[in-house]
């Protein structure tokens, strides 16, 4: 029976490979070479151009261009631009490797796939156009860490008019906003998330320095690392309830954010989540936090490294430990601390040197004292005059019933 099966697999194997085979034969239609695909369509194989503005053909040899082989175009130094057509569904792995020369590229409203390192060792690209907002959302890019649109300086979305544009509304049906989906988008304005969307990948909106609005709905249960890095013109941001953990570097370099809103649903904050947010001036930790925290390069990657504005921030009771170097260039002026003082004492500050020239001002929730209340202690309820009327009332009938009980003892003698 085994061997009958691997009979099988090896006639199967056999079979799939002679049309691939017969139809491998390349062949030549001006600076490109190709092959057929299972007589779908062609796949090109190589450039021999020299250059310049490059336009690829949406069909060669009657038949339409589905994809672009690795390596088709590596090391064409003359090259400065590619225009990717809407045939084209696949781009393979290091297509434009080394293409020095190359600083734009425009794809089609047909890609799917863009395999890692496409354009790596382009160090000149600076514009990646999308001709339609459909092929970026069909598109998930690389599913490596470096993404192929980390390669550029700015991504252009196109409306079907060749009009950048500014604003988007993300299509309810994609439940999840990919790593990198937006990365270096510099000309996007604003964002509408629907409340089907689940999570936002990390570097989704990494760059896009003009964007000014953003809403998370309370669906979103994830925003992965560096999702809003470097959102310069961000003033502002509420994180959702549904959100337990704010990531590594989320809102670094957010230089105009003024304000956030932290849900007590959040129980960790990662290393460098508000580094370099100059405009930041206060903040509450919510309860339930135990760490403020530092990567493993410390002196650089601290919570709140570089937030020179902030001058002001609420602790809860929660708080164990402040890693070495969280509050690095902070002028902290003002600590509010949900305990005591007691308490306050048992957390290792590590060597954060702002808490010690801070005011540290400490919650007298936990206290129990009749003279004093949130409104301060002028506006504390006065003890009533009927407890002392009571204690004479009750200490006079007992000297006056010892006197009598004395006055009786006499009498009987």
């Amino acid at each position: 029976m085994k061997k009958l099966l691997l009979t099988f697999l090896v006639l199967a194997l056999t079979v799939s490979l002679i049309p691939l085979q017969a139809d491998a034969e390349t062949l030549q239609e001006g600076d490109f070479q190709y092959e057929h695909f299972y007589n779908e369509g062609v796949i090109i194989t190589d450039y021999t151009g020299s250059g310049g503005d490059v336009a690829i053909p949406s069909t060669l040899g009657g038949y339409p261009v589905t994809s672009i082989m690795g390596h088709a175009f590596d090391n064409c130094p003359g090259l400065t631009s590619v225009t990717i057509p809407d045939s084209v569904i696949g781009i393979g792995n290091n297509v434009f490797y080394n293409c020095d020369g190359l600083t734009s590229v425009t794809l089609g409203k047909g890609i799917a796939s863009i395999d890692k390192s496409a354009f790596s060792g382009c160090p000149n690209l600076t514009d990646v156009y999308i001709a339609d907002t459909s092929a970026l959302w069909k598109n998930r890019f690389s599913e490596d860490y470096i993404d192929t649109m980390s390669y550029a300086d700015n991504l252009h979305i196109l409306d079907k008019n060749g009009n950048e544009i500014t604003e988007i509304v993300w299509d309810e049906t994609i439940p999840e906003i990919p790593e990198y989906a937006f990365y270096k988008c510099a000309g996007l304005t604003s964002v509408t998330i629907p409340d089907s969307v689940t999570s936002i990948g990390s570097w989704a909106f990494s760059g896009c320095s003009g964007l000014t609005s953003i809403t998370i709905p309370d669906s979103v249960t994830s925003i992965g690392s560096w999702a809003f890095s470097g959102c310069s013109g961000l003033t502002s941001i509420t994180i959702p309830d549904s959100v337990t953990t704010i990531e590594a570097s989320v809102f670094t370099d957010c230089s105009g954010l003024t304000s956030i809103t932290i849900p007590d649903s959040v129980t960790t904050i990662e290393a460098g989540a508000f580094m370099y947010c100059t405009s930041l001036t206060s903040v509450t930790i919510p309860e339930g936090i135990t760490t403020i925290k530092s990567g493993s390069n410390n002196k650089h990657n601290g919570t709140f490294v570089g937030c020179t504005a902030l001058e002001e921030i609420t602790i809860p009771v929660s708080m164990f430990s402040i890693d070495d170097n969280a509050f690095v260039d902070v002028p902290l002026k003002t600590v509010h601390y949900a305990g005591t003082e007691e308490q306050w004492n048992k957390i290792d500050l590590n060597n954060n040197a702002c808490f010690a020239t801070a005011e540290i001002k400490f919650s007298n929730s936990n206290v129990d004292n009749d003279e004093t209340d949130a409104d301060g202690p002028e506006n504390a309820p006065k003890k009533s005059n009927t407890v002392y009327i009571v204690v004479i009332v009750i200490l006079s009938v007992a000297l006056a019933a010892s006197w009598v009980y004395f006055i009786i003892d006499k009498k009987k003698r």
